[in-house]
Parts: C-alpha cells; sequence; structure tokens
C-alpha cells in the first residue's frame, strides 16, 4: 500500500505519450513505426494499443517527467488541433472496434458530434464544429495525412451572450456548483466586456442568480428564474434558449436517424480495405 502523495515506481498502462517515450527495438520490428498518416495525435495512443496487442506491456513510471510545449498556443488560435484529434480519434475506432460493438462506437462518436454542432450553432461559434464535422467526414472516408484545404478555421468566440446577460443588472450571484473555474472565467469576461458588475456573496432580491452546470441541455428547469450557464460557455436565460433546450433531444435523435447509416456503411467498408 502507497502511502498518501506518493507515487507509485510504475503501473502498466494502455499507453504513454510519445514525446516521452523508450521503446525497445525489437518492439518495433514486430509492430511497426507509428502511423505516419496521421500526421499528429494518435498515432502513439495506436502504437501503444499495438504493443498490448501484440504481447508486450506498456508501463508508466512514476518519477519520470517531460517537458512539451510545442503547438500549445495553436488551440486559442484556430481548429489545427481540432481537426487531428477528432479525425484520428474517430479513426482509432474505427480500426479497433469489435464488429459486435459498432451501433454502440456510431452512437457515442455522432452524440459527441451532434453535440458540438449544437453547441455550435447555439453559441454562434460555427467553426469548431464545421471543422469536427469535416473531421468525421474524413474519417469515415479514409482520408488521412496533413489537413486539406477548408478544414481548419479561425476561431469565432462570440461574445454577444455573456454581453446581453451583463445588461440584465449589475447585481450577480453564481451558484458554482462545483465549477470554479468557469465562474472565474465568467467574471474575467465581463471584466473584458468593460460592463459594470457587482458579484454578491449570497443571494438578493434585483439580483440575477447565475447557476453552473456541465451541461445546459440537461436543465429540467424552465422557470427562468436563474440564468445557467455551462462549461461549454452555453447561457440559458431566456425564452428562446428555453426553446433551444427543449428542442436538443429531439434534434439529437434525428441527428443520429440521419447520419448512422452513413457512417456504419462506410466504418465497415473501410474495415474491409483494412483487412479488419
Amino acid at each position: 500500500m502507497l502511502e498518501e502523495g506518493t507515487k507509485p515506481e510504475y503501473l502498466y498502462v494502455d499507453s504513454v505519450a510519445a514525446c516521452s517515450l523508450m521503446i525497445r527495438r525489437e518492439v518495433i520490428e514486430k509492430i511497426g513505426f507509428m502511423p505516419e498518416e496521421n500526421f499528429l495525435y494518435w498515432d502513439d495512443t495506436e502504437w501503444c494499443y499495438l504493443c498490448n496487442q501484440a504481447g508486450y506491456k506498456v508501463a508508466s513510471v512514476g518519477n519520470s517527467k517531460a517537458l512539451h510545449a510545442m503547438g500549445a498556443k495553436k488551440e486559442a488560435v484556430n481548429t489545427f488541433p481540432t481537426y487531428y484529434a477528432w479525425r484520428n480519434w474517430i479513426t482509432f475506432f474505427l480500426k479497433f472496434t469489435p464488429d459486435e460493438d459498432l451501433e454502440q462506437m456510431a452512437d457515442t462518436f455522432l452524440s459527441s458530434v451532434f453535440q458540438e454542432n449544437y453547441e455550435g450553432l447555439y453559441n454562434g461559434e460555427k467553426n469548431r464544429a464545421k471543422t469536427v464535422m469535416l473531421a468525421l467526414d474524413d474519417a469515415i472516408h479514409g482520408v488521412m495525412g496533413k489537413a486539406g484545404e477548408n478544414r481548419i478555421f479561425e476561431l469565432d468566440f462570440n461574445l454577444e451572450g455573456y454581453r446581453d446577460l451583463f445588461h440584465r443588472s449589475e447585481k450577480f450571484y453564481i451558484e458554482e456548483n462545483g465549477h470554479a473555474p468557469l465562474a472565474n472565467r465568467i467574471r474575467n469576461v465581463a471584466e473584458a466586456l468593460g460592463v459594470r458588475v457587482i458579484w454578491l456573496d449570497a443571494q438578493e432580491k434585483d439580483a440575477v442568480t447565475i447557476s453552473l452546470c456541465e451541461s445546459i441541455f440537461e436543465v429540467e428547469d424552465m422557470t427562468l428564474e436563474k440564468v445557467y450557464i455551462d462549461i461549454s460557455d452555453c447561457i440559458f436565460a431566456t425564452e428562446d434558449d428555453m426553446l433551444n433546450v427543449i428542442n436538443y433531444n429531439y434534434s439529437k435523435r434525428s441527428f443520429l436517424f440521419m447520419m448512422k447509416p452513413v457512417f456504419l456503411e462506410n466504418a465497415k467498408k473501410l474495415r474491409k480495405k483494412w483487412n479488419l
């Protein structure tokens, strides 16, 4: 039993990051090199998966350290990492999901893709959603390598929802509900917009209550007595917002109904091409 706060010497794991990876030559000779067609992302995950499949073990050493800051700023600029993360993520599971789990895998991915699109449309931040759809399309058609044209877009931040919210009152009370980083971000947005806001430590009659949550589309409270904000910066504050929240699940079912046959048909074609 390890003492609290101590690190294990090592743990056997599914995968480790390639930026701090040591591997024996005999393993490479058996499973090959990392998949260069990924360009970046998920190549190390696939390699480690193949290591485990070949009977080797992947270990994470507790005291190991790695400095790896390359590309870290790009996520705040454009959808470059979004494209590769999604395309290669989907491709990995297209390759290695057992036949009997294909339908469940399709439901999982398409539900996530739908959420990205619905939130992007809701927030008026559409470029990330476009990239995710194009990554999905490339994945199910076996398009790999460096991203083609019209796949990477500038991030389109939209603060109009926050601007409208902060014009409702000068006094706000935040129910954090375990989302302290989101609460800090909301306060920073108010400061960036240059609006006068009084943050209260307790609720008052003439103050707007902001309740933080994982997803506004899971909120059941339709009274509009509180404003709900989720970790994706979706804001539920008006009757129009309420209609979008109410329609979320039906829209999701419609999306899955339309997209699932396309996803599965292309998945089976690819798996046949890959001799899986």
